[in-house]
């Protein structure tokens, strides 16, 4: 048993320190030689003056602690589990996944979010949000080769409203010819890929399907932000294909347009969420009415997302309200789930 004033050494660490608190019942915080106070639990440390614990003793408490999967510290430590033998030749990389309840219906419940180390390397990883305007710290540690850490869990209303996604990897071997070169990557995802239950697809990595996007292998910053409304109107068109006559520009028969705030403005700093929803309700109309003016687009189509469904209800009442003449319901369920309405355009 630890109290307070006892010198400890780290398990897994370099370097140790004098305990200061006691916070649980298998919890303490351990002022460092650096003087900062760092929480750990006590079966990643050592009593240095006692010096009761065998190496046997040692070897086995650090074998417990790197395959233990402690999520109540958000900012660092080795809290990864092994990835199951026989997924583990599956594909090699490094890879950030989300893996919902649910992956029919990936919005019915939370998601949560993995790094995968599917590979032969040992990894040290930072992982955290990118605001706009500064880059926010989520967590870091140290992995294993051929394991998984859950870096955080988000929940439905979350999904319309995510960061940009930034990591750092360094990843080496015990015995190597060349050092590798460590990476630093930014991603960004639109939200639409979370209503397409076709995003999510059975990787050997998890017992549910999952969506995974390879760290290593290209650069996210740009293609994913590619995957977006283009993507969606291409499936449309070939769904309800339109004739084209030569030397004449043709008019799609179905309009999209994301009213995601990230859609629509580069910057939000500053904007109150009423502020927001008003600018997203002005785009609303004028596409509307834009649509209604070409006299050649049959169909619009409006994803608003989940969210706390304010945004959703506006154009409803707007639509039963001031739009009584046109029908609307919900748009393709396969396409984009609960997150967006189908205005149909009666000529």
């Amino acid at each position: 048993m630890f109290k307070i004033g006892d010198k400890v050494k780290f398990l897994n660490e370099v370097g140790g320190g004098k305990i200061t608190k006691i916070t649980g019942s298998n919890s303490v915080c351990v002022e460092s030689e650096d003087g900062f106070e760092i929480p750990v639990n006590t079966t990643d440390i050592i009593s240095v003056e006692n010096n009761i614990v065998s190496s046997d003793k040692v070897s086995q408490r650090s074998e417990m602690s790197y395959e233990k999967q402690n999520l109540s510290n958000p900012k660092g430590g080795k809290e990864f589990i092994d990835i199951p033998s026989s997924s583990k030749k599956t594909e090699t990389g490094f890879f950030f996944g989300f893996v919902p309840e649910d992956s029919k219906n990936p919005l019915s419940g939370s998601i949560e979010v993995y790094l995968i180390n599917n590979s032969n390397f040992n990894l040290l990883y930072q992982f955290g949000h990118f605001n706009g305007r500064e880059y926010v710290s989520q967590k870091y540690g140290e992995m294993h080769p051929n394991s998984k850490v859950l870096l955080e869990t988000i929940s439905r209303i979350e999904i319309n409203e995510l960061p940009d996604y930034f990591f750092q990897i360094i990843y080496f071997k015990d015995s190597e010819p060349s050092v590798n070169t460590p990476f630093n990557q930014i991603v960004k995802i639109n939200p639409v890929k979370f209503y397409k239950s076709g995003s999510f697809s059975d990787t050997g990595l998890f017992k549910n399907k999952a969506m995974l996007f390879d760290l290593k292998k290209q650069t996210f910053s740009s293609v994913i932000d590619e995957i977006s409304s283009k993507e969606v109107k291409k499936i449309l068109r070939e769904k309800d294909p339109v004739t084209v006559k030569q030397n004449k520009t043709v008019i799609p028969e179905i309009m999209e347009v994301d009213l995601h705030i990230k859609e629509l403005l580069d910057n939000m700093s500053g904007l109150s969420a009423k502020e927001i929803l008003e600018y997203q309700m002005k785009v609303f109309k004028e596409k509307l009415e834009e649509a209604i003016s070409s006299k050649k687009i049959k169909k619009i189509i409006f994803i608003h997302g989940l969210g706390n469904g304010v945004l959703k209800q506006k154009i409803r009442h707007e639509l039963t309200t001031k739009y009584k003449r046109y029908s609307f319901q919900d748009a393709s369920f396969r396409e984009y789930g609960y997150g967006a309405t189908m205005v149909i355009l009666k000529r």
